[in-house]
């Protein structure tokens, strides 16, 4: 069992740090967005504008782009505006909802 757990966490660390520099690489070309850095966890950090509030943000990209995200009040950020995804995602997957996320502030107008 122990040496099954080995293949697993190794398999689950490969895949969090793939995601993570998926996230960090996309993110370099939104200058409205920054990735924090990450020393542990399987959770993605984005500090994002202020345009909305972080749950109408959450709700916004779930019900229009198809991307389940976490406000950072969840985590006890102090002020808004950051967004949590989760990094265990499948690879292509997570790409894409990457993506989804960040086109959404490609452009910083806020939304009527």
């Amino acid at each position: 069992m122990l040496e099954r757990g080995a293949a697993i966490r190794r398999a689950i660390a490969q895949r969090v740090k793939g995601n993570y520099a998926t996230l960090q690489s996309a993110a370099a070309d939104v200058p409205a967005c920054r990735v924090l850095r990450s020393e542990a966890g399987w959770y993605g950090i984005v500090q994002v504008p202020a345009i909305d509030s972080e749950e109408d943000l959450a709700i916004h990209l779930l019900t229009v782009e198809g991307v389940l995200t976490h406000p950072g009040y969840f985590f006890d950020f102090p002020h808004e505006a950051f967004v949590i995804v989760s990094l265990l995602t499948e690879p292509e997957a997570f790409a894409d909802g990457v993506c989804r996320l960040l086109r959404h502030f490609a452009c910083t107008v806020p939304r009527k």
